[in-house]
């Protein structure tokens, strides 16, 4: 005879399908954030044919949701779960995944000037010194009709949105007037970090700051940068959302520049190259160029999320004199190096401030910058053949500090002297 508790669990399974796994069935794992975690904070990605509000009525009704992405972007949600909806979501045969949340912050060290970002080549004589290194920037683009969405703490057109300076400096170096790589690119912003340089929460807020056109740490945490205005993993998430919806509404050619970084999150990796997903929404897959920032441990790239996404193109910093820059990332996903080290930027506190600061973070909007710049010129062209060109384009083998596995590529713009 069965026991009453087998037969209510058969019961309770048969009304509420979807709640419980089969009778042996393992719970989902939780995946780890090897970062700062949110404690208590959670992504959930549904599998692609689940309805989600039906499942969150259904088993959720009462979830703290933070974060609720669009389905046709990634069927997923975040928020405040205490450990009785944790079991529900782990137990659940529609749930793909569930995640720790955790904190992401810009990639800038301390304090190089723009113009020695493409050129060709580098003085090597031995009694040359940085400070005797004088580069012109040559181009023949300047990156029109291009968007750069720069999901950062804000773009600062007056020096005053912008409190942090990061994003500033970064779409400064992008496709800024004087500083930048593509000079007449489109920046857009999407802010997911607040003025610490820290992600902002709750990004559902939608505290969301566009600037088109703009010439120019405390962290978050990953959910954040799919939609809008973020502060942690679930930020960035909703950001890379509100980025793919309206780079396909826009036509336009399009780039995201993420110079974040943190620990290593899946969900946020799939929001970048949808490589598992089926729709059309998601960055890459939707011909979405997406440059990011290799990360300042001075390890393996590889371990943090999203510089290890394939479609990606990851970017390391080397300084003035060509050496990889001690803090950069390595590893067999950097596909192309660029100036890290006392970069000159766009900064705050005035209409003209600038300023150098260092981080794979000031590497990365010059990739982004160049990419803009080659779609002027090609017209469309899909991510991978773009992260292709960049590496064929780039100087080989110049550069020195460069650990085994990881592809000795210099940026350059294929202009010569």
């Amino acid at each position: 005879m069965r026991s009453f508790t087998s037969t209510l669990f058969t019961a309770i399974s048969l009304l509420t399908p979807g709640i419980f796994s089969a009778p042996g069935s393992p719970l989902h794992a939780v995946q780890k954030f090897s970062g700062v975690k949110k404690v208590g904070s959670y992504i959930v990605k549904l599998k692609d044919n689940v309805a989600k509000d039906s499942w969150l009525a259904t088993h959720l009704p009462d979830a703290d949701l933070t974060h609720d992405y669009d389905s046709d972007f990634l069927n997923a949600f975040s928020g405040k779960f205490g450990q009785s909806a944790v079991n529900t979501i782990r137990a659940s045969h529609d749930v793909a995944s569930i995640s720790e949340d955790g904190f992401l912050t810009t990639q800038a060290n301390n304090r190089r000037a723009m113009g020695n970002i493409l050129h060709q080549p580098t003085p090597k004589e031995a009694d040359q010194t940085a400070i005797d290194l004088i580069f012109t920037y040559k181009y023949n683009s300047t990156g029109t009709g291009v968007d750069i969405y720069v999901v950062d703490t804000g773009i600062n057109t007056a020096h005053d949105a912008d409190e942090n300076g990061h994003g500033t400096h970064c779409s400064g170096t992008a496709a800024g007037s004087q500083f930048g790589v593509a000079k007449n690119a489109s920046l857009v912003t999407v802010k997911v970090l607040d003025d610490f340089g820290w992600v902002i929460y709750p990004f559902c807020d939608f505290k969301f700051n566009l600037i088109i056109t703009a010439r120019t740490g405390r962290s978050g945490t990953y959910a954040d940068v799919p939609v809008i205005l973020m502060d942690d993993e679930q930020v960035r998430i909703a950001g890379l959302n509100w980025v793919a919806v309206q780079a396909k509404f826009s036509g336009n050619p399009s780039v995201v520049s993420m110079s974040l970084g943190g620990g290593t999150m899946q969900t946020l990796d799939d929001a970048v190259t949808a490589a598992s997903l089926s729709s059309s929404f998601h960055l890459t897959t939707a011909g979405v160029h997406v440059v990011v920032a290799a990360a300042n441990n001075g390890a393996d790239a590889s371990g943090f999320s999203q510089s290890r996404v394939p479609s990606a193109i990851t970017v390391g910093a080397t300084d003035i004199t060509d050496k990889r820059a001690s803090f950069s990332n390595f590893g067999a996903v950097v596909g192309v190096f660029a100036p890290g080290v006392s970069i000159i930027s766009a900064w705050t506190g005035s209409t003209n401030a600038t300023n150098g600061i260092s981080g794979t973070s000031m590497a990365t909007p010059h990739i982004s910058g160049l990419v803009a710049y080659l779609l002027e010129l090609l017209g469309p062209t899909k991510p991978d053949v773009m992260s292709t060109l960049i590496q064929t384009l780039s100087q080989k083998n110049v550069l020195a500090n460069i650990p085994t596995g990881t592809a000795n590529d210099l940026a350059f713009n294929g202009i010569s002297a």
